[in-house]
């Protein structure tokens, strides 16, 4: 499996500074590594260019970079699909996973009320979020959220009611967010592709991509 990760955008056969770590421990676990142009992608929309660096028939590939529009990620898709490498999340599944329509239909028994509106809502949630990680259905990591890495989950957290769901979206690779209510039951907060989920500093690399490599 290719890991693809943002060029430095002052040395560009470089990897970015905030994935050089996850670059490495990729190698070190028996990834390649190729780099792509993200402001070519993102800003210029030149999905071709993005992609000049990375090897031609390189097989399946998995992002972790800055985020994209589901539109930018399609774009992506085709662009490495004419380079001989198809990314192990579909165009459709990331903006399934993306975006909240995508997804909230499935999880709407375990994740608060929701409607598509501008403003803000208030809750009555206490603590830090937790973030879990979830490989083909399957959750290989649980840790803090990025916002607080020092705050951990407790042991007691328990995701069988959510795994036959998010299993049940058919997603390769994603983030669930979750938060205690005031009540004490665990609530999804979001659903994200997990390729443009950031990781938190007190999640070691190695963790991330040994899940991948599985």
């Amino acid at each position: 499996m290719l890991l693809l990760v943002p060029a430095d955008v002052l040395r560009p056969r470089r990897v970015d500074e905030h994935f050089a770590v996850e670059a490495r421990a990729a190698r070190g676990v028996g990834l390649d590594v190729a780099v792509v142009d993200h402001d070519a992608l993102a800003r210029a929309g030149d999905a071709d260019r993005a992609v000049a660096a990375v090897p031609a028939d390189g097989g399946e590939a998995v992002y972790r970079g800055w985020m994209l529009s589901s539109d930018r990620y399609a774009a992506f898709a085709e662009a490495l699909h004419r380079r001989g490498v198809r990314l192990r999340t579909a165009a459709a599944q990331f903006r399934r996973a993306h975006e909240l329509p995508g997804w909230y239909a499935a999880l709407a028994a375990l994740t608060p009320a929701s409607v598509w509106t501008v403003g803000t809502a208030r809750t009555e949630f206490t603590g830090a979020e937790v973030r879990t990680w979830w490989v083909d259905g399957a959750c290989h990591l649980v840790g803090p959220h990025p916002d607080t890495p020092d705050q951990f989950p407790p042991e007691s957290l328990d995701l069988t009611g959510l795994a036959p769901l998010v299993a049940g979206l058919g997603l390769s690779f994603v983030t669930v967010d979750l938060a205690m209510r005031s009540d004490g039951v665990w609530r999804v907060i979001e659903l994200g592709d997990g390729q443009v989920s950031d990781r938190p500093a007190t999640t070691a690399p190695e963790e991330l991509m040994t899940a991948l490599r599985a």
